[in-house]
């Protein structure tokens, strides 16, 4: 609240924190604050690998730095901005390689 003030504008999430976490979120800070809490949420899917769940049990994971490093920033912003937010999005390999070939090399930063 010290940087943004009591009202986001915007509030993200994943689909699996709306209840309870998103409404515990709401009710401690309009209860502390008397004012909304956020403006807009945007829940998104989950991101899957291969047709399953990304999970380190399954040893199925990546980080960020992991594919930023492999394909480029660009590329990988362009690779999530591809799918809907509120569709599971299916990474591959293959998913980021057709990324590339799709992204016009002048916008590449790789």
């Amino acid at each position: 609240m010290n940087a943004f003030g009591p009202t986001l504008d915007i509030h993200a999430g994943g689909v699996d924190l709306i209840f309870p976490h998103h409404e515990n979120e709401i009710a401690q800070s309009e209860g502390a604050t008397g004012k909304p809490f956020v403006n807009y949420w945007v829940h998104g899917e989950h991101l899957i690998v291969g047709g399953e769940k990304m999970s380190k049990s399954k040893g199925n994971y990546f980080t960020l730095p992991e594919i930023v490093d492999k394909f480029g920033g660009d590329i990988v912003r362009y690779m999530f901005l591809s799918t809907h937010y509120r569709k599971k999005l299916d990474y591959t390999d293959d998913f980021a390689e057709n990324a590339k070939k799709q992204l016009p090399e002048a916008k590449r930063d790789t």
